[in-house]
C-alpha cells in the first residue's frame, strides 16, 4: 500500500468515526504526529515534549506517536493527511503549505526578514497571527509558527564571495515560483528538483549548489560533500504545527486550550534547540574543511528588487513585515 493509499483510507476510517462520535473521535485515540525530519532534530524532540505534555494535562485521554523521517509521507501528503483526518499532526515548512495557503506565500520573498528578532516580531505577534488565520480558512488549523531559519549556500564547483560569483551557478531549489524567480534575478540557473535527485547531482557536481539552512546542510549530509560555503541569508523559513480541524473541533474548550499550550511549550524548546544548532553547525561545516564566505546583503538585496515588483499582491503584508518590531 502506498503513502498516500494509505493516508487516503486512514481519512475514510477517521472520517466515519466522526459522523458516528465527534468526541470518540478524539479520546482514546493514539494520535499520529508526523514530519519529514531525522530524529535528531529539534521539531522531533519538541514533538515529543508536547505529547509528554498532553498525556500529562488530560490524565491519560490523549496520548501520541510521533513519525519522524517521512514515515506518514513528505509534507504535501501530511498537509492533505491533516485536512483530511488521517494524520491529527503535523509539522511543516510554509513554503510547500502557500500551494494550500496563497498568502502564506508571501514568506517565500527573498531578504524579507533581516533577523531572528524580526523573525520573532513578524511571526509570534499579530502578523502571524493574521497569516495563521489564513491557514484556519483553508481547511486546516495552525497552531503555532516555529523557527526553521535562514537559508545559506553549499556549493561543490567554485566559492561564492560575492553577488557577482552567482553568475551561472546551477542551484537546486523547491519547487516554489518565487525561489526560482529570486534565483534568476541573482543571475543564476535554478533547477527545482526533489531533494534526493538533488543530492546525487550534487555529489556527481551535475549541479554546482544546493541552499538550505546550516542545520539541513549537515543533517541532510551535504556538509560531507561541499568545499564552499556561502552565508547569503536569503530566505528566512518559518515553519508552522498543524492539527486537524476535524480533531480540533472534537475537543471542548479546556481541552483545545491544553492542546495550545503544549504546542506553545513545543514551539520554545524547537526554537531554543534550533538557534544553538544553527550556529553549532556552521562550526560543523567549517571543521569540515569547507572554505567559508560571508556575501554582501546589500548587493544581494538589490538584485532582487524585480521579484517584488512582479508581486504586487504581497504589496500590503510585505509593508507590514518591513515594520514589525
Amino acid at each position: 500500500m502506498t503513502k498516500k493509499t494509505m493516508i487516503a483510507a486512514l481519512a475514510a476510517t477517521v472520517a466515519m468515526t466522526a459522523l458516528g462520535s465527534m468526541t470518540a473521535f478524539a479520546e482514546g485515540r493514539v494520535l499520529k504526529f508526523g514530519h519529514v525530519n531525522g530524529e535528531t532534530h529539534p521539531i522531533n524532540q519538541a514533538a515529543l515534549k508536547m505529547a509528554e505534555i498532553l498525556e500529562e494535562k488530560t490524565e491519560g485521554r490523549f496520548t501520541m506517536d510521533v513519525y519522524a523521517n517521512s514515515a506518514l509521507g513528505g509534507e504535501r501528503d501530511l498537509i492533505e493527511g491533516v485536512q483530511m483526518g488521517a494524520v491529527d499532526l503535523c509539522y511543516t515548512a510554509a513554503t510547500p503549505l502557500g500551494n494550500y495557503v496563497p498568502e502564506l506565500m508571501v514568506t517565500d520573498l527573498p531578504f524579507l526578514i533581516t533577523d531572528q528578532d524580526h523573525a520573532n516580531a513578524v511571526y509570534y505577534g499579530e502578523i502571524g497571527d493574521e497569516l495563521k488565520g489564513y491557514v484556519d480558512n483553508s481547511g486546516l488549523k495552525a497552531l503555532t509558527f516555529v523557527d526553521i531559519g535562514f537559508r545559506n549556500v553549499g556549493l561543490v564547483s567554485k566559492p561564492v564571495a560575492s553577488a557577482a560569483d552567482l553568475e551561472g551557478i546551477k542551484i537546486r531549489t523547491m519547487e516554489n515560483e518565487l525561489h526560482l524567480e529570486a534565483w534568476r534575478a541573482l543571475g543564476a540557473d535554478p533547477v527545482p528538483m526533489s531533494f534526493g535527485d538533488a543530492f546525487t547531482a550534487f555529489q556527481q557536481g551535475a549541479i554546482d549548489a544546493l541552499e538550505m539552512t546550516n542545520t539541513h546542510l549537515v543533517a541532510n549530509g551535504v556538509a560531507d560533500v561541499m568545499k564552499y560555503y556561502a552565508e547569503t541569508k536569503h530566505i528566512y523559513t518559518p515553519g508552522l504545527i498543524l492539527i486537524s480541524p476535524f480533531l480540533w473541533d472534537s475537543l471542548s474548550e479546556e481541552d483545545q486550550q491544553i492542546f495550545m499550550e503544549a504546542a506553545l511549550e513545543a514551539r520554545d524548546l524547537n526554537n531554543e534547540l534550533n538557534t544553538q544548532m544553527e550556529e553549532e553547525n556552521k562550526q560543523v561545516i567549517a571543521d569540515k574543511g569547507v572554505e567559508m564566505a560571508v556575501v554582501d546583503q546589500a548587493e544581494l538585496q538589490e538584485k532582487v528588487q524585480s521579484v517584488y515588483e512582479n508581486h504586487p499582491e504581497f504589496n500590503e503584508m510585505v509593508e507590514k513585515i518591513r515594520n514589525a518590531k
